[in-house]
């Protein structure tokens, strides 16, 4: 499955938070919790030559990255606000579908993310709705990497690295997008570790060429660590967001 956004688009979004405004984050008592996840991950080689790079999304529908993610924000936002279930058609929700801000082309005949809550959500009428979006950040190799998954920087030493991309949009009653932020964790130093967003650096034995070349173990491994990064970036995130203190 292709990735949510253009990877040329990436370090416009770093550049671009919008932080919720405190009179309209003040506004907001009902929210409702829109996560648009592809259940995929990847396993990418960044390699030292570009004809060396590879790159492959595994389906991993029984991990449930999207109702784990779903829970932790919901968790999180119940501790202020009156979080209502939802039901949403996904692929109203794909960015080919609808137009997210800074990254979809000013050409696209395609719905604003108010009407598409609207026109394929079910409540319409709360205070204001979270969507989560799989994100993705442009390597200085000509390539990227984006979602969930891990990738092998080849190099003398080697290097494997996991990460959990996200983004988080508030849009409020009136259809407009009053926050935008890209998922985030305390320690993160993108001037140490080269990626912006949510990533930890593992150890060899983590590593596969592909998924089904990995063992139980490291599937294991690798599920429970992309489910810490989503555990630590959560709060942070809607911190920064400016939706919880």
């Amino acid at each position: 499955m292709k990735r949510f956004f253009a990877l040329a688009l990436a370090l416009v979004l770093g550049a671009c938070a919008q932080p919720v405004a405190p009179e309209k984050a003040a506004a907001i008592k009902t929210i409702g919790v829109i996560v648009v996840h592809s259940d995929t991950i990847e396993v990418q080689t960044v390699g030292i030559l570009v004809f060396s790079n590879a790159n492959a999304a595994a389906p991993v529908p029984q991990w449930r990255l999207g109702a784990y993610l779903t829970d932790r924000v919901s968790a999180a936002l119940a501790t202020k606000y009156q979080v209502k279930p939802v039901r949403f058609d996904r692929d109203a929700f794909l960015p080919e579908h609808v137009a997210y801000p800074n990254t979809t082309s000013i050409f696209a005949s395609v719905p604003s993310l108010g009407q598409a809550i609207r026109e394929h959500v079910s409540p319409t009428d709360l205070d204001a709705y979270l969507i989560v979006t799989e994100s993705n950040f442009a390597l200085n190799r000509g390539v990227g990497i984006a979602g969930d998954g891990i990738t092998h920087f080849q190099s003398l030493s080697g290097r494997y690295v996991i990460y959990a991309l996200h983004r988080f949009l508030v849009v409020d009653r009136q259809g407009n997008v009053i926050g935008d932020v890209e998922a985030e964790v305390p320690d993160s130093n993108y001037w140490t570790s080269g990626i912006r967003g949510p990533n930890a650096d593992v150890s060899r034995d983590w590593w596969a060429e592909s998924l089904d070349g990995m063992s139980s173990r490291q599937k294991q491994q690798l599920e429970g660590g992309i489910k810490q990064l989503i555990d630590k970036s959560v709060p942070y995130t809607l911190g920064a967001l400016k939706l919880l203190p």
